[in-house]
């Protein structure tokens, strides 16, 4: 897998994940590890030792489907409200560092947007309120528009033909590593992975794809690359897509 820098003058179309990438996942890790848990412990009258245990089982039985990422599924298994809980919890919610500047730069040189996320389109909605960014996006694509989840092979044939985006000039920028597999396999030649997706924990650099720690480095990168014209003529139309 290369590790070379992108040329984002040749770069047509990002397709980005939102949390981790754009978004803190410090809000994800907070609301499922402790938010849900403890609010179901409280409704229900169990002790911590039982609600974690039945939390774990639950997270290794739906690991990697699509109820995963549910919100209405996970409703009816705890008994209460999960997308309200969220509501609750959004003041949890932020961007990552260098998301807006590098979203701007994209913008700037005509690289078409595309937020690609396995979130609920609840939550996303939500998130996107909460933050802002659907402004700085072009075209915005939930795993649940398609019924398959990202980590899934059968996944990307079908958000080709939703796109019809050009693989040579498409970047796909992820913190999965699953994700970024199944991609790998489905012939995406510029994959980057965020080391970093949570701000409260270390960088963890991936092995196989080349990782940066937040998009302010790729932004760095990205202002170095032959645009401005020195040497690179980007004459794609600029993207006129609302934010969905």
């Amino acid at each position: 897998m290369s590790h070379t820098p992108i040329n984002w003058c040749s770069t047509d179309v990002a397709l980005l994940d939102m949390d981790g990438v754009l978004l803190d996942l410090a809000f994800d890790d907070h609301f499922w590890r402790h938010a849900l848990p403890d609010r179901y412990a409280r409704v229900h009258g169990l002790d911590e030792t039982t609600t974690r245990a039945r939390f774990a089982d639950w997270y290794a039985q739906h690991h990697g489907t699509i109820q995963w990422y549910d919100l209405h599924f996970w409703s009816r298994q705890v008994g209460f409200d999960v997308p309200h809980l969220k509501i609750h919890e959004r003041h949890h919610i932020q961007v990552l560092p260098g998301t807006v500047r590098f979203l701007q730069h994209l913008k700037q040189h005509r690289c078409k947007r595309i937020l690609l996320t396995n979130c609920h389109p609840t939550a996303m909605r939500l998130k996107l309120a909460v933050t802002g960014i659907g402004r700085h996006l072009d075209q915005i694509v939930s795993a649940f528009h398609l019924d398959d989840i990202k980590e899934s092979p059968s996944f990307w044939p079908k958000l080709e033909a939703h796109l019809k985006y050009p693989p040579d000039r498409t970047v796909l920028i992820e913190d999965s590593a699953a994700n970024l597999d199944a991609a790998a396999e489905a012939g995406f030649a510029h994959l980057l992975h965020m080391s970093r997706p949570n701000s409260k924990k270390a960088a963890q650099p991936h092995p196989d794809y080349r990782s940066e720690p937040s998009l302010t480095a790729l932004l760095d990168e990205a202002r170095q690359s032959p645009h401005n014209g020195t040497g690179c003529e980007c004459t794609a139309p600029t993207p006129t897509a609302p934010p969905h």
